[in-house]
């Protein structure tokens, strides 16, 4: 059981994220136990304020009884109306040994749920 996990969004020079990206709902988990599932949401809101170019934060994940990890969070900004979203999904145990001595690969099977959320502008008449 990972005990009293929190969460924190940093720029990659572990500095404060910005303003437009944002954790949702609270930042401290408590206590996870193996195989519990546990929601964390991410909002990126540039709103026209960012210029067009690749920006890179960090999800950190830290508990009392294991070490930090760091999810990397990588967001292009574009002048396009549309975008796209890719999700790379790891567990503890990426990138470490397995019995055979070969390194783990992340997580076979994972699975990401995401929403969207549509705000239209209101249309006046006269």
């Amino acid at each position: 059981m990972m005990q009293n996990v929190n969460l924190q969004l940093l720029a990659q020079d572990n500095s404060p994220a910005s303003s437009w990206i944002t954790l949702k709902g609270a930042s401290a988990l408590g206590d996870i136990a193996p195989g519990e599932r546990v929601g964390v949401s991410v909002t990126l809101s540039p709103q026209g304020q960012l210029r067009p170019r690749v920006y890179h934060y960090k999800l950190r994940v830290t508990s009392n009884n294991a070490p930090a990890r760091d999810i990397p969070i990588i967001a292009l900004v574009s002048e396009q109306s549309t975008g796209g979203l890719q999700f790379k999904v790891d567990n503890l145990y990426s990138g470490s040994l397995d019995a055979q001595g070969k390194i783990v690969r992340g997580k076979a099977g994972a699975w990401c749920v995401f929403s969207i959320r549509l705000f239209l502008p209101s249309i006046m008449t006269p």
